[in-house]
């Protein structure tokens, strides 16, 4: 099957058109096009129109933890973050070790008590 839109819809595929009425009527969030739904809470047409919002949803979720990790967690210098790499916490190998062996100590320290 290729990935298009139309060899995706949902109420167009074989295994659905037979099973029951579809009796809402709905408009998907991302293209607009209007399509027949079971549920009234329906929002994509398609396979792909759900996989492009989950796309969607994961990147603005990506920017948001970059700009919240904009500074490093253990001296507050500026952290450069680049767009391939994983969200960057501190600044320099240093300073993520300076975090470990805070955390290390923290640890010992409630198990000593």
């Amino acid at each position: 099957m290729q990935y298009t839109k139309e060899a995706t819809r949902f109420d167009k595929q074989p295994f659905y058109t037979g099973l029951r009425v579809r009796p809402y009527r709905c408009n998907c969030v991302i293209c607009g096009d209007e399509f027949r739904s079971k549920s009234p809470f329906s929002m994509y047409c398609s396979r792909r129109c759900a996989n492009d919002a989950a796309i969607a949803k994961r990147k603005a979720r990506i920017i948001e933890r970059k700009a919240l990790a904009a500074k490093c967690a253990v001296c507050g210098k500026p952290i450069g973050q680049d767009n391939w790499t994983k969200v960057r916490s501190y600044c320099s190998a240093a300073c993520k070790q300076r975090a470990y062996r805070a955390r290390r100590a923290l640890a010992s320290g409630h198990d000593a008590k």
